[in-house]
């Protein structure tokens, strides 16, 4: 975009535009776009010069667009004016926000300046009173269709034109993509959904690890092996203790494992962890407790049968 195109949107009129050097003649474009306000209607750009001259200017339209150009005679004077927009709907007519403009002084000269064109009763009127308002009361978009237009001086006075339209053009290009606007503010967060549906039990996991019979505890042949390791050693008395001794011991484990074998049914799935059960390793601890027991005791009634050998 060049500085000698100024683009704005209609919903933004929130400084100053610069619209020319005083004395300038078609140099400068407005472009307005108007797309997303009053579409469908038929827009006018009204504009009031820094002397309070009020009058609608002349506009090209490209899609939602509105070019205006400044002739001569609206940057005549240096100074701060303003502009509106007006949508026509019929008889029903919408107003935008004021525009402010700016025309920058600049070194005049006594040359004619090119293209000032007055109505011939402005100079007549230009020191006592002014434009107030210009209304288009009827519309008409037909082909040679009338449309009606009242301008209102300051003094309370009125007149009122006809304008015949001429023959429809050929339909435009379709313009450059309209002016989007800023996305708005984020909405509140919604409220909690419901809970959802409780999903189905899932399946039965496998059993747990069983201890086994000659791997995790000791058999009847282990017992009888233990018993004959010491045979040669005692008299019948010691072998009835230690027969005893070893008996309630392994009968001590086989009770905790038979119950343990017995018990099959787990619906839980409850671990040996979970409930304090002898896993495989900590039970070969546990069995490996009572082995030094053994030696002890054994190596206790070795010295015991050696004692009483030495006494007889």
């Amino acid at each position: 975009m060049s500085e000698r195109t100024k683009k704005i949107h209609i919903c933004d009129p929130s400084r100053f535009i610069s619209i020319g050097q005083a004395g300038e003649n078609g140099f400068r474009t407005v472009e307005l776009d108007v797309s997303g306000w009053a579409d469908g209607a038929e827009h006018r750009i009204i504009y009031s010069r820094p002397d309070g001259v009020t009058y609608a200017v002349p506009v090209v339209r490209h899609g939602a667009v509105l070019s205006w150009t400044p002739v001569a005679y609206d940057v005549e004077i240096p100074g701060f004016g303003e502009f509106e927009v007006r949508a026509y709907f019929g008889e029903v007519i919408g107003k935008s926000a004021v525009f402010k403009v700016e025309i920058n002084k600049s070194i005049q000269t006594d040359e004619t300046q090119p293209g000032i064109v007055r109505p011939d009763w402005i100079d007549d009127i230009i020191d006592k009173v002014v434009i107030h308002s210009v209304e288009q009361t009827v519309t008409s978009a037909e082909d040679g269709g009338v449309n009606v237009v009242s301008v209102f001086l300051t003094n309370g006075e009125s007149a009122t034109f006809e304008v015949r339209n001429g023959k429809r053009g050929e339909k435009g290009e379709r313009g450059e993509q309209g002016y989007i606007g800023r996305p708005g503010d984020e909405g509140p967060q919604g409220e909690p959904g419901p809970q959802g549906e409780r999903g189905e039990k899932g399946e039965k996991g496998d059993s747990g690890y069983t201890p086994q019979r000659g791997i995790d505890y000791w058999t009847e042949e282990d017992k009888a092996e233990i018993v004959k390791s010491v045979d040669a050693f005692t008299k019948e008395e010691t072998m009835i203790e230690i027969e005893v001794f070893v008996s309630n011991e392994l009968n001590v484990l086989y009770e905790i494992v038979d119950s343990h074998i017995a018990d099959r049914d787990n619906p839980h799935n409850v671990t040996a962890e979970q409930i304090g059960a002898l896993t495989e390793e900590s039970l070969n601890d546990e069995m490996g407790k009572y082995i030094p027991e053994l030696e002890n005791d054994i190596e206790s009634l070795r010295q015991s049968k050696a004692d009483k050998d030495a006494v007889y």
